[in-house]
Order: structure tokens, then C-alpha cells, then sequence
């Protein structure tokens, strides 16, 4: 992106982030969204530029409003050094399992690696788009700061 930009591009796309447009898409179908809805949001992130996919400081892509899937959102979360799930394979984190939350891609520096695949290898510093309702959220960033799933659901008591 940066090589292509330096040579006079206005608007670089990686293919990732389409690839994750797509993976949502799939997802949102998989839960009887109806097609016109889909479009909506899928050209809501397409008309913001692919924000909620580009920086982790863009905000939420709300899904309180689709039929079918109710109070789903987009959120972008950071692997700090401290984090338990720095150097696991993603099948290993959890975060799907115990979570309910899905992992859609993972941001590395300026490289997106859209659905990683259960062996992909988690490093401080990544950045995860994870997809769920709120309280799958919340638990994913627990999980993903370090707490376990058991202490995130004593906390919410």
C-alpha cells in the first residue's frame, strides 16, 4: 500500500479488506439477515472507506438495527505484550470456543491477513476485527487482555 500510494495512487483497497467484507457478509446471510439489509451495511463500509477496517481508533460498524442479528458489532481489538494469547495458535486462544466471538481478520503492522485459519500464529501487537454481540465482545476483550472467561463472567455478576 505505502509503495503504491508513494507512486500517485488517491485510494489504495487491499484485497483483504474485500475478503473481509465478504466473510461478513456470509456471516450476517448465515443468520437469515435479509439481502437488502447486508448491502446496506456492506456499502456503509465500503462509503466510509473501509474505516472500521483500516485503524483501531475507527469506531464501531453497528448492527443494532438488522433484522435477524441482534445487537452484533464490529470491534477492533489490540494483543498487548501482556496478553496470554501472544504466541498461541488461534485455535488455541479461545476466543471462539469461549467466547462466541468471531475473529474475521487480524492486522499485522501494514498487512491484514483476512480469516486466519485455526493455526495462524497470534503476536503482541496485532490487531484482531472480531464481529459478535456485545457481551461476546466483552468477554473477547477480556480474553484478549489477559483474564479468563470464568473471571470475565464473574465480574459481569
Amino acid at each position: 500500500m505505502p509503495e503504491l500510494t508513494r507512486l500517485g495512487a488517491d485510494v489504495v483497497i487491499p484485497e483483504e479488506f474485500e475478503t473481509s467484507i465478504e466473510i461478513f457478509a456470509r456471516v450476517l446471510a448465515h443468520y437469515g439477515v435479509p439481502r437488502g439489509d447486508i448491502d446496506r451495511l456492506v456499502d456503509e463500509i465500503r462509503g466510509s472507506h473501509y474505516e472500521v477496517l483500516r485503524s483501531d481508533t475507527a469506531g464501531r460498524l453497528s448492527l443494532d438495527a438488522v433484522a435477524g442479528v441482534p445487537q452484533m458489532a464490529i470491534e477492533r481489538m489490540r494483543l498487548s505484550p501482556q496478553s496470554t494469547l501472544a504466541g498461541k495458535r488461534l485455535a488455541a486462544t479461545g476466543l471462539r470456543s469461549q467466547t462466541g466471538a468471531l475473529v474475521l481478520s487480524v492486522v499485522r503492522g501494514d498487512e491484514e491477513v483476512a480469516t486466519p485459519g485455526p493455526q495462524f500464529r497470534l503476536v503482541a501487537g496485532d490487531v484482531l476485527v472480531v464481529v459478535g454481540q456485545p457481551h461476546q465482545l466483552q468477554a473477547a476483550a477480556r480474553l484478549v487482555a489477559g483474564n479468563s472467561v470464568a473471571e470475565s463472567q464473574q465480574l459481569n455478576v
